[in-house]
């Protein structure tokens, strides 16, 4: 993937979390409007906002991958320079795309599960697999941005020692 393409899609990402957070704040704005000023309360509110802020977690775990925003203790990766800090870099990402491959596929399990089942949610009724495919696409989508930084690293480790040939 290029690094062309692998902006464009940060850049979907973050349009997407900006709608789903915007769409938010007036859902909520609404709902503090029409309890307080009209002595309306909604219980369906409450139920949107957990899903909509489900979402927002899962989906914005693959975009503060894109920019290394997870917490890491950098104590070794910072003690090492150049060629050594690459390659514990890659290493660092394969260990973390197994654990994401399980994730993946344990999500996507639990989501197939609800899906035969036909569970559904108490108050708006409705399925509850739309909450776990949120952890599906973020795994999914984090999977895909740790696949094409670790191509990018491997190339990058590639050119360097094709320079010290």
């Amino acid at each position: 993937m290029s690094k062309k393409l692998f902006l464009k899609i940060e850049k979907w990402f973050k349009l997407f979390l900006g709608g789903v957070v915007f769409f938010w704040i007036i859902l909520e704005n609404f709902a503090i409007f029409s309890r307080y000023i009209l002595k309306l309360s909604f219980a369906w509110s409450e139920e949107v906002f957990v899903l909509l802020f489900i979402w927002i977690i899962f989906i914005g775990i693959a975009l503060a991958s894109i920019d290394d925003k997870h917490i890491e203790i950098s104590i070794l990766t910072d003690a090492l320079t150049g060629n050594k800090k690459l390659i514990l870099k890659i290493i660092q990402n394969f260990l973390l795309m197994i654990f994401i491959g399980v994730l993946c596929w344990q999500s996507y399990s639990i989501c197939k599960l609800q899906i035969s089942t036909g569970q559904h949610s108490a108050i708006l009724n409705l399925p509850v697999w739309i909450t776990t495919l949120s952890l599906v696409l973020g795994a999914t989508a984090w999977l895909a941005v740790m696949i094409t930084k670790t191509v990018m690293l491997i190339k990058q480790l590639a050119s360097k020692e094709a320079l010290h040939a």
